[in-house]
Protein backbone atom coordinates (compact mmCIF):
# COMPACT_ATOMS: atom_id res chain seq x y z
CA UNK A 1 0.00 0.00 0.00
CA UNK A 2 1.21 3.50 -0.71
CA UNK A 3 3.54 5.07 -2.75
CA UNK A 4 7.86 4.68 -2.74
CA UNK A 5 9.08 6.26 -0.38
CA UNK A 6 6.93 5.85 2.37
CA UNK A 7 7.01 4.78 5.74
CA UNK A 8 4.80 2.10 7.18
CA UNK A 9 4.79 2.52 10.99
CA UNK A 10 3.89 -0.91 12.70
CA UNK A 11 1.03 0.03 16.03
CA UNK A 12 0.56 -2.62 18.59
CA UNK A 13 -2.75 -1.70 19.14
CA UNK A 14 -4.19 -4.03 21.41
CA UNK A 15 -0.65 -3.44 23.76
CA UNK A 16 -0.30 -7.11 24.33
CA UNK A 17 3.55 -6.03 23.33
CA UNK A 18 2.99 -8.17 19.68
CA UNK A 19 2.53 -6.93 16.46
CA UNK A 20 0.25 -9.81 15.45
CA UNK A 21 0.26 -9.05 10.98
CA UNK A 22 2.38 -12.21 10.32
CA UNK A 23 1.28 -13.87 8.11
CA UNK A 24 -1.83 -12.44 6.69
CA UNK A 25 -3.68 -9.20 7.13
CA UNK A 26 -3.75 -7.56 10.43
CA UNK A 27 -7.08 -8.12 12.69
CA UNK A 28 -5.55 -7.10 16.19
CA UNK A 29 -2.97 -4.45 15.20
CA UNK A 30 -2.26 -2.20 12.35
CA UNK A 31 0.17 -0.41 9.56
CA UNK A 32 0.13 3.08 9.37
CA UNK A 33 1.32 4.15 5.54
CA UNK A 34 2.76 7.81 6.10
CA UNK A 35 3.51 8.70 2.11
CA UNK A 36 4.37 11.79 0.95
CA UNK A 37 2.20 11.38 -1.93
CA UNK A 38 -1.03 11.75 0.23
CA UNK A 39 0.51 14.54 2.33
CA UNK A 40 2.99 16.80 1.52
CA UNK A 41 3.25 20.26 -0.26
CA UNK A 42 6.13 21.05 -2.99
CA UNK A 43 8.82 24.00 -1.52
CA UNK A 44 10.63 26.05 -3.18
CA UNK A 45 13.54 24.00 -3.66
CA UNK A 46 11.43 21.49 -6.14
CA UNK A 47 11.18 19.26 -3.16
CA UNK A 48 8.19 17.30 -1.80
CA UNK A 49 8.14 18.33 1.74
CA UNK A 50 5.64 16.16 4.52
CA UNK A 51 4.34 17.00 7.50
CA UNK A 52 2.43 14.09 8.72
CA UNK A 53 1.72 15.42 12.48
CA UNK A 54 0.91 19.04 11.49
CA UNK A 55 -0.19 18.99 7.91
CA UNK A 56 -3.41 21.18 8.55
CA UNK A 57 -4.51 21.36 4.65
CA UNK A 58 -3.67 18.81 2.41
CA UNK A 59 -2.86 15.02 4.19
CA UNK A 60 -4.36 11.95 3.93
CA UNK A 61 -2.96 8.95 5.89
CA UNK A 62 -4.27 5.32 5.43
CA UNK A 63 -3.56 2.29 7.73
CA UNK A 64 -3.75 -1.62 6.79
CA UNK A 65 -7.86 -1.77 8.00
CA UNK A 66 -9.25 0.59 5.79
CA UNK A 67 -9.13 3.87 7.51
CA UNK A 68 -8.74 7.23 5.70
CA UNK A 69 -7.80 9.79 7.81
CA UNK A 70 -7.90 13.56 6.36
CA UNK A 71 -6.92 16.88 7.79
CA UNK A 72 -9.31 19.42 7.70
CA UNK A 73 -10.68 22.57 9.54
CA UNK A 74 -11.51 19.70 12.53
CA UNK A 75 -7.50 18.65 12.60
CA UNK A 76 -4.73 17.05 10.97
CA UNK A 77 -4.79 13.74 9.21
CA UNK A 78 -2.11 13.12 12.58
CA UNK A 79 -4.59 13.97 15.06
CA UNK A 80 -7.35 11.71 13.94
CA UNK A 81 -5.48 8.43 13.40
CA UNK A 82 -4.38 9.41 17.08
CA UNK A 83 -7.87 9.90 18.12
CA UNK A 84 -8.86 6.37 16.14
CA UNK A 85 -5.70 3.72 18.04
CA UNK A 86 -5.29 6.72 21.55
CA UNK A 87 -4.01 3.61 23.66
CA UNK A 88 -1.52 2.01 20.59
CA UNK A 89 2.24 1.99 20.70
CA UNK A 90 5.15 2.09 18.11
CA UNK A 91 6.17 -1.37 17.33
CA UNK A 92 8.15 -0.39 14.11
CA UNK A 93 8.66 1.96 11.96
CA UNK A 94 10.11 1.28 8.10
CA UNK A 95 11.53 3.49 5.28
CA UNK A 96 10.27 1.73 2.53
CA UNK A 97 11.66 2.37 -0.81
CA UNK A 98 10.74 -0.20 -3.35
CA UNK A 99 10.03 1.65 -6.44
CA UNK A 100 11.38 -0.08 -9.65
CA UNK A 101 11.76 2.93 -12.01
CA UNK A 102 13.44 6.43 -11.42
CA UNK A 103 14.93 8.24 -8.52
CA UNK A 104 14.07 9.09 -5.31
CA UNK A 105 15.73 10.73 -2.56
CA UNK A 106 14.56 11.15 1.16
CA UNK A 107 16.28 13.60 3.35
CA UNK A 108 15.49 15.59 6.20
CA UNK A 109 13.80 13.23 8.66
CA UNK A 110 12.76 14.65 11.74
CA UNK A 111 11.46 12.17 14.25
CA UNK A 112 10.97 13.26 17.76
CA UNK A 113 14.09 15.99 18.30
CA UNK A 114 16.13 13.62 16.37
CA UNK A 115 17.35 15.09 12.94
CA UNK A 116 18.68 12.78 9.93
CA UNK A 117 20.10 14.53 7.15
CA UNK A 118 22.65 13.86 4.40
CA UNK A 119 25.45 16.69 4.33
CA UNK A 120 26.62 17.94 0.97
Amino acid sequence: MGGSPRFSLELDVNNDADFDCEPGPCVEDVVVYLDPASCSDLAQSGWNEADFTGDKTDCVINDSLGGVYTSDADGTAWSKLVAAYPDAKVWYLFLIQDATTGTNYVDRIMLDSAFFTKEP
